[in-house]
């Protein structure tokens, strides 16, 4: 009997062990080595000189996101159409009263718009189509102390990188994290979960949802890892390298009264995240790697299949794609430091 017992537990272990085991994809080196220039193949569709970030929409529409002086019409969000001066759309007044802004954290997902202002603890809400066809669209502002590097729309809330969630792999003092990832309510109230250190300093990344393709993906902002999930979350794939990346971080004392860890090697900035956009069936990732003279341009499926990889040598502010998946459009700086809105082509 007792034999049969011990059977079945290793049996129960075993099956356990394959259960919880994810899949995991490796880019080697020669990634890169056979990665692409982009830059013999681009065309300049724009100057947008006192923008801090800038984006594509449907391929015709210029978002563009200004906390420099002048700022436009007094608003730090205004909405073009390409290859136009006037702007179709102008809103988020820059200011210190109720519903201005101070700072702005955007975030491009499909149709919507997410304007994140850390200073005064709010953001806006912003549905690209409505926008587009109503003359009289106000965007919805929420109050919110969500501070975070990751943000996201999803199952009618908000999907975001806990602040208070760090990396313990990386040889560092394991403390209590909570979950990696947290989501608010349909009324965008946020989840306080226990956490006792602040990691939006060393804790970044980007998100990508798809819901017909049943897929949220997870881009590392901190070293060269994505993770991919189904809908409701389970992890079903790494993909890792190929770099190889691993940052460590010096733990802060506990009598400190700012419980934030910190970076202490090269690595943790040479590799953070610039960028991530996507279409229906691909996602496209701006990460610098250890290289200090280019930014490489992956593409992935909604699998984590990686199907090209590109490299320019320009800084790369933000990232947008074309409707076809065909091409990129990027925000990115020329030599006077004025910023360009350049087309490049990723399939030849």
């Amino acid at each position: 009997m007792k034999r049969v017992v011990l059977l079945l537990l290793i049996i129960l272990a075993q099956g356990c062990s394959c259960i919880h085991k994810v899949a995991t994809a490796t880019l080697t080196k020669d990634v890169h080595e056979s990665a692409s220039c982009l830059d013999d193949r681009h065309t300049v569709l724009g100057q947008y000189h006192d923008s801090d970030a800038v984006f594509i929409y449907k391929d015709s529409i210029v978002v563009c996101i200004t906390m420099s002086e002048p700022i436009v019409n007094g608003n730090i969000l205004n909405v073009y159409k390409l290859g136009s001066a006037e702007p179709l759309y102008s809103s988020l007044a820059y200011g210190r009263k109720e519903s201005e802004f101070l700072s702005a954290m955007p975030y491009l997902y499909s149709d919507t718009l997410i304007v994140q202002d850390i200073i005064k603890s709010q953001f806006a809400i912003i549905a690209l189509p409505e926008l587009l066809s109503s003359s009289g669209y106000e965007p919805v502002i929420i109050e919110s102390d969500i501070t975070t590097n990751c943000i996201v729309p999803y199952k009618g809330g908000i999907l975001y990188l806990s602040p208070y969630w760090m990396d313990t792999t990386s040889g560092i003092i394991k403390r209590q994290m909570g979950a990696k990832f947290l989501l608010t309510d349909k009324n965008y109230n946020e989840v306080r979960p226990y956490g006792n250190l602040l990691t939006t300093n060393i804790t970044r990344g980007s998100i990508a949802t798809n819901i017909d393709a049943d897929r949220v993906v997870y881009f590392d902002g901190c070293k060269d890892a994505i993770e991919i999930y189904d809908y409701d979350m389970n992890l079903i794939k790494r993909v890792v390298g190929p770099d190889n990346i691993r940052p460590e971080y010096l733990m802060p004392d506990k009598s400190d009264k700012y419980q934030t860890p910190m970076a202490k090697s090269e690595d943790y900035d040479a590799y953070l995240l610039c960028t991530v956009t996507s279409t229906s069936d691909y996602l496209f990732a701006a990460y610098r790697g250890r290289s200090k003279e280019m930014i490489y341009v992956y593409k992935f499926d909604w699998d984590g299949n990686l199907l090209s990889c590109h490299y320019t040598k320009s800084e790369i502010f933000t990232l947008s794609a074309s409707e076809d998946g065909n091409s990129v459009y990027a925000a990115m700086s020329d030599s006077d430091d004025n910023v360009l809105l350049v087309k490049f082509e990723t399939q030849r």
